[in-house]
């Protein structure tokens, strides 16, 4: 393996533990199970193992303390928690073995690590989680007697009574017949057991067929065999006309689907002995989560079906489209983004671009045209995402508005409680996902926020710090709204605040063009420019109880 300039050669035994935590980064691997993978029929204590994870860690330049590639849980095991991109292009073998495969730490390149069979080369950053969806039926072949999952290729035989019509996105399939169900055998790649899972169909039914009845299942596909039952989950049109999402028991919404409109129904289950299933309707928690029932055991075999459970039940009557399944438990933020790409929301043209708004600091922003409100009294705020026909939870995330830019809006925070409240617009920071935060961490960029006494600061956001400060304004109005426009070019900020050009206090000197350095490039952890723009709602001296922002008229103009 090489870093930087640097060859490092584990021992065999590191390198394939290193292989196992990447493979199975879908969850924690214990202490024994890695011994009976590692070491098959040889007694050895767990002092190896974590010799192996102590070296792991020395060659990926990790820190127990603050992991960003294994995670160590307490009496569990553990993890391997950094980002796998599979969407690199394949990596050529070498001397007849296994792929290569880059993993980017920071400014670190390791080059050799293996994963499994693949023939794929794939990109590694600490951070985030894998979000991808391991199976997705797009039905975008709009004929023929199959349908395909276009990430595992589980395929399955249409049979004449579905008819092939138009979807939310290309064409989707249309059940109108009585016992009919598509569906086929899993080959390994979806959740099972009580690991955590969420589903995502999109539908349209303009009656529930007089019974509660299935969207999409996946599990056990064998008729009740004892405890071998539990490992089912499934999406449903309840006989209520709400929809439902369940396992050992359902958690049934509140919003009624038979209106011969599409409608988004995604379930997530967050597993576990006793894990919580949560509901949502067109990217909306739709009631309160329900835990499973029962201990959930992992069946011996798996399949999934669409339009009718897997051996029994009363069919749906309706189309179907956009199936998806993810071996995570998606909330809120990602959900609603997903929806909002497919539902083909546009918040904000730039450039003749169409773009939405995806929340950050977790899902608690209302959005809409050119506008956005905090929900919450925390943190809160959006990013700019293109729209985009290809909707995959990839394409969610921000996209990369450049370097040189304006961004304006109206904002109005409020304050008639003295309590302190922020907001304005955040840009060059690093790539974020539905519900991430932008501030810390491997992030860059700067925010520009006014706050309800009529100052104006300049963030840098990594590492933290104020580099610019105006003076408060005496007779500053929170409860109006104000124009505050931020224009960026190059290493300059202009800033101004109802029409007129603010100036600030940056380290003792008063200029009204705030110098704007990369910190970032020096800090360890190195922080990530990739252009991501948008506006940020904070309370940084009220946490917890200060909230309410609105900013509208948002407008972004890119270039100089």
């Amino acid at each position: 393996m090489v870093r930087g300039d640097e060859t490092v050669q584990p021992r065999a035994k590191t390198f394939e533990l290193l292989v196992y935590l990447v493979e199975h980064r879908d969850r924690v691997v214990s202490k024994d199970e890695l011994r009976e993978a590692l070491w098959p029929q040889v007694a050895v204590t767990e002092n190896s193992v974590m010799q192996c994870v102590a070296e792991a860690r020395r060659v990926l330049g990790d820190d127990s303390k603050e992991p960003r590639f294994i995670r160590t849980v307490s009496k569990s095991g553990y993890q391997f928690i950094a980002v796998v991109n599979e969407d690199a292009p394949a990596e050529p073998r070498r001397n007849g073995g296994r792929p290569w495969v880059w993993m980017v730490a920071g400014a670190a390149v390791l080059a050799g690590l293996v994963l499994g069979a693949s023939s794929v080369r794939r990109i590694l950053q600490p951070a985030e989680p894998a979000w991808s969806e391991v199976g997705w039926w797009k039905f975008e072949d709009g004929a023929g007697n199959r349908v395909t999952d276009t990430v595992g290729g589980l395929s399955a035989e249409v049979p004449p009574e579905v008819a092939r019509v138009e979807g939310i996105a290309g064409k989707a399939l249309l059940f109108h017949s009585p016992e009919v169900v598509v569906g086929g055998e899993d080959s390994g790649r979806l959740p099972r057991g009580q690991a955590p899972r969420t589903l995502v169909a999109w539908m349209k039914a303009e009656t529930t067929n007089g019974d509660s009845t299935v969207l999409f299942q996946q599990g056990n596909p064998e008729p009740y065999a004892g405890a071998d039952v539990s490992d089912r989950f499934y999406l449903m049109l309840h006989q209520s006309g709400a929809a439902g999402f369940g396992s050992t028991n359902v958690v049934v919404g509140q919003k009624q689907l038979t209106d011969g409109k599409w409608h988004q129904v995604a379930g997530v289950f967050e597993g576990g002995v006793k894990g919580l299933m949560r509901l949502y309707v067109d990217g909306v928690e739709d009631a309160s989560p329900v835990a499973v029932s029962h201990p959930l055991q992992e069946s011996k075999a798996s399949g999934w079906s669409m339009g009718r459970g897997m051996y029994t039940g009363t069919s749906f009557r309706g189309a179907l489209d956009d199936v998806r399944v993810f071996a995570r438990p998606l909330h809120g933020a990602k959900i609603r983004s997903l929806y909002r790409c497919r539902a083909g929301v546009v918040d904000l043209e730039v450039g003749g671009r169409g773009f939405y708004f995806a929340p950050v600091y977790g899902d608690m922003v209302e959005t809409g045209p050119a506008t956005l409100r905090n929900l919450g009294k925390d943190f809160a705020g959006a990013v700019l995402v293109k729209a985009s026909t290809d909707c995959s939870l990839a394409s969610t995330a921000s996209a990369d508005m450049g370097q040189d830019l304006t961004i304006g809006m109206d904002l109005q925070l409020g304050g008639a409680d003295g309590l302190v409240r922020e907001g304005g617009p955040f840009f060059r920071s690093r790539r974020a996902s539905p519900g991430d935060g932008i501030i810390g961490g491997t992030s860059a960029g700067f925010w520009v926020h006014l706050d309800s006494k009529g100052q104006v600061r300049v963030m840098r956001l990594h590492p933290m710090a104020t580099i610019a400060f105006s003076e408060p304004v005496s007779s500053f109005d929170a409860g109006a709204f104000h124009r505050l426009e931020a224009r960026v070019r190059g290493d300059s900020l202009q800033v101004s605040l109802d029409g007129r050009v603010v100036s600030f206090d940056c380290s003792g000197a008063k200029r009204t063009d705030v110098p704007l350095a990369s910190a970032w490039e020096q800090a360890s952890p190195q922080g990530h420019n990739n252009g991501t723009a948008g506006i940020g709602f904070g309370c940084s001296q009220n946490r917890g109880s200060a909230g309410g922002q609105v900013a509208r008229n948002i407008r972004v103009t890119l270039g100089r």
